[in-house]
């Protein structure tokens, strides 16, 4: 297993290896904060309908209350677009509560879908992506705001109007906006600390959003963005190296199965 090149969002690891990396080898054991992306079926536009939409973010809601996720999800922010989706979550008690979550979020979804539509077969284009986002302020935030413009980079929406975006927690974060329609929200830390109440907050963090907008587009992904992971290039090599070294050990048979105490969390 080798690396690939720098790219503009940095080193990503090379696609020799003949399997998909188990999340388990990817993601600490027990929490993290994560960027999770889901694309429908060979990019078609099936989530273009505000109604599929809607019935997404309702799966979301049932997957995150469902009894056997026991709370240790939490969504922090999501954008559904016409053909992908994306979300921001962390889990809290075991690696196993994330893959669950999307196991009875997404099945849930494409039975709806397909009942609806009076057809059979795959909804989803394969596992959804599970990014790990380092544990800084930092990085958090900009992952962050890169799901909530969206629809800005698609030209949908315009900062001014970009609230207007349903299916977007956007709203909720820059204005206090509360839909009855969006599943529950989970303020992270890093907004919780941009003032000591709600308004001030709000105020804070469309100052921050309108920032993060003006800077180019190789900044908005942070230094170092890779296809596992997202934050500053020196920690996501460092974690690269860790998944490098548990492959040479399973490939030379000292290690037949990915272990979980290799996947500690670093920053």
């Amino acid at each position: 297993m080798g690396l690939r090149g720098q790219t503009p969002h940095g080193t990503i690891l090379a696609n020799s290896h003949p399997m998909r990396l188990p999340r388990r080898l990817i993601l600490p054991t027990h929490s993290a904060t994560v960027h999770k992306i889901w694309k429908f079926h060979n990019s078609q536009h099936g989530l273009k309908l505000s109604e599929f939409k809607q019935l997404f973010l309702g799966c979301i809601e049932k997957g995150l209350n469902h009894k056997s996720i026991n709370k240790n999800i939490g969504l922090h922010a999501f954008c559904i677009m016409d053909n992908h989706t994306h979300q921001i979550l962390t889990y809290s008690g075991s690696l196993r509560d994330l893959s669950r979550y999307f196991q009875i979020s997404l099945t849930r979804f494409a039975r709806i879908l397909n009942n609806s539509l009076k057809r059979s077969g795959a909804v989803g284009n394969g596992r959804p992506t599970t990014v790990l986002i380092q544990e800084t302020e930092s990085a958090k935030m900009r992952a962050h705001m890169y799901v909530e413009a969206n629809p800005i980079r698609a030209g949908l929406r315009k900062f001014e109007n970009l609230k207007l975006y349903k299916f977007n927690s956007f709203a909720f974060y820059a204005f206090g906006e509360i839909d009855k329609d969006h599943p529950p929200l989970t303020p992270p830390d890093w907004y919780v600390n941009l003032g000591h109440d709600l308004a001030s907050r709000q105020k804070k963090y469309r100052s921050l959003f309108k920032a993060y907008l003006s800077i180019s587009d190789s900044q908005k992904r942070p230094l170092g963005t890779i296809s596992l992971f997202f934050g500053e290039l020196s920690w996501a090599q460092r974690e690269l190296a860790k998944i490098r070294e548990s492959l040479k050990l399973m490939a030379s048979n000292t290690l037949t199965e990915p272990k979980p105490y290799l996947r500690t969390p670093s920053n």
